[in-house]
């Protein structure tokens, strides 16, 4: 059975994000995908410090704090799917801080010359912004989680947009979002 890993990134524990994400688990699962769910609100992750520790030791980071739950469950999903609100064009704050600490996994590639996975696999982003839609709005949100996939070895196969929840809920998109979720689903598979 084929694994995926949804990192969701939000602040608030049960607004649009955990919303659209309740409704991914569901899809998965339609499509017999097993899917863990890691709440960036409750794990504790600290600050790369940028110590240089991974740049002497392969796939190895001196911070003994949540990540490594992170750092293992990269290395076995076979589809890793960021979910996050947009701040600022950005990922949220506390996922951005996920972020900087898989310079771990870019160091494997940098200064080890090997890779920190070795399944195969595919990544898929799923931003949510309250403004309405304009351009460049998800520009951030892609730059950044794009390098954490290509770190991975793992092509970006899909990025969910989903513009205006400010006015109008993820719950009152349903249909619409289940249709862009198989499309991001096929797209995983394919």
């Amino acid at each position: 059975m084929k694994r995926a890993l949804i990192i969701m990134g939000s602040h608030k524990r049960h607004g649009n994000t955990h919303d659209l994400v309740s409704y991914l688990v569901e899809a998965l699962f339609e499509r017999d995908i097993q899917s863990d769910v890691l709440d960036i609100n409750q794990l504790a992750i600290q600050h790369c410090l940028d110590c240089g520790h991974c740049t002497k030791h392969y796939a190895s980071c001196v911070i003994a704090d949540d990540m490594k739950k992170v750092y293992n469950a990269f290395k076995q999903a076979n589809y890793i799917i960021f979910a996050s609100p947009v701040y600022f064009n950005g990922v949220t704050s506390k996922l951005k801080t996920l972020v900087d600490r898989c310079q771990m996994i870019f160091m494997c590639h940098f200064s080890h010359s090997k890779s920190f996975r070795t399944l195969p696999g595919k990544g898929a982003i799923i931003s949510i912004a309250g403004a309405e839609a304009y351009p460049d709005q998800f520009l951030g949100s892609e730059n950044s989680l794009g390098l954490v996939f290509k770190n991975l070895d793992m092509p970006l196969a899909y990025h969910m947009k989903l513009s205006g929840t400010d006015n109008c809920a993820v719950l009152d998109r349903e249909v619409d979002i289940r249709e862009a979720l198989a499309e991001m689903i096929s797209a995983l598979e394919a």
